[in-house]
């Protein structure tokens, strides 16, 4: 009987089997890429160039290599794909800091949490360009019918913080010395004061008009009656300015990125050219507080 027993479950075994459906293949799942993604990793790519030149901005370029990399792996971008990419990607043949300038367009279409640090990485790029007493390229300009932006108020926070920038400024030139035999502080406040007036006419348009009237003065961080204490005013002021336009990108978010990524390089850039006309270190990411030591730990 057990036998018998043995031999039908047996059969039973084999017909349940033969009689299973069939299991439809699993499709396996592909990763959505992120907004501007092929951008990015070209960015990538020309920060690794750059690094490898022996210009004085090499360090900040490498700097910007390992950040960017951590911020592109946090963003859903594995990190297989990108050390492949910066390990099998060819090498420009002359890399040059400009070349990013010619992107904005591609950039701009980034994610919210991506945007301030490729903001801030383009103004660096910015600075380098000028620093090198050549020209911005065309394609990173605004073009000059964009008068007012769609959402002019966003403009207003910036307008601010130039007016208070400029009265920052008169204050340096006016205190710096007109003697024939040194002008050179004087000639530095006064076209630094002319750059921070064109920027806050510039903003003005882009609000349409509706930022408030300049204040009669704003207070000192400490008292000014030299061409020395000027001077210490002066790298205060273009820090504070920096911290400040940087600070504001964050508000940017949806079209708005796309609408004003221009401006906003061109500010920023504008306000880091400035700082190192009064001793502000060079940074990789201008007005930031990223640096390469901070995220390291935290990436593969």
């Amino acid at each position: 009987m057990l036998s018998a027993a043995g031999l039908t479950l047996g059969g039973c075994s084999v017909r349940w089997e033969d009689s299973a459906p069939e299991i439809p293949l699993v499709p396996i799942p592909t990763r959505e890429p992120i907004p501007a993604e092929d951008a990015l990793l070209w960015l990538l790519t020309d920060c690794r160039d750059l690094a490898a030149t022996e210009s004085d901005d090499a360090a900040l370029y490498t700097e910007q290599v390992a950040v960017l990399r951590t911020a592109l792996y946090r963003a859903g971008i594995p990190i297989e794909t990108l050390d492949e990419t910066l390990q099998s990607a060819p090498a420009a043949a002359a890399p040059d800091p400009a070349a990013a300038l010619r992107r904005i367009g591609d950039l701009a279409q980034c994610g919210g949490g991506l945007f301030p640090l490729v903001i801030s990485l383009l103004a660096q790029r910015w600075s380098s360009v000028i620093a090198a007493g050549s020209a911005v390229p065309e394609e990173a300009l605004t073009p000059a019918t964009v008068v007012l932006w769609d959402l002019p108020f966003l403009a207003v926070p910036f307008a601010e913080l130039t007016d208070a920038a400029e009265y920052g400024f008169e204050v340096v030139a006016a205190q710096s010395r007109t003697d024939q035999d040194d002008t050179e502080q004087r000639e530095s406040a006064d076209s630094s004061l002319a750059e921070i007036r064109r920027l806050g006419q510039q903003q003005d348009r882009r609000s349409g008009g509706r930022t408030p009237p300049s204040e009669i003065g704003y207070p000192l961080p400490f008292v000014v009656n030299s061409e020395e204490s000027a001077a210490r005013l002066a790298t205060h002021v273009a820090t504070g300015l920096i911290n400040g336009y940087a600070g504001l990108l964050p508000t940017m978010v949806g079209t708005a990125q796309r609408e004003t990524a221009r401006d906003l390089v061109a500010w920023l850039g504008a306000a880091t050219v400035i700082g190192t006309t009064w001793t502000v270190p060079a940074t990789a990411f201008p007005g930031t507080a990223v640096d390469a030591a901070s995220t390291a730990e935290q990436t593969p």
